[in-house]
């Protein structure tokens, strides 16, 4: 029941749950989990267009980046 309910949160994650997932990149744009992550939002955001299929950061999550820049890396 308890996955059931953070399934159906992480289905639809706000803009904020997944600039926490976008940042978290590596070299031309390769999205990686840190621990604890939940691999549900991961998921989440490759059903909105943020990540592609491959693991990407597609242009649709650079542009949702761009709306917060203190979010972004330092590099």
């Amino acid at each position: 029941m308890i996955t059931q309910r953070l399934t159906a949160q992480l289905s639809s994650p706000t803009e904020a749950e997944c600039v926490k997932v976008l940042v978290n990149r590596y070299g031309v744009g390769t999205i990686y989990l840190p621990e604890g992550t939940p691999r549900a939002l991961f998921y989440a955001c490759m059903q909105q267009g943020l990540i592609s299929d491959d693991g990407f950061l597609t242009r649709k999550g650079r542009q949702l980046l761009l709306r917060y820049p203190d979010k972004r890396p330092n590099h």
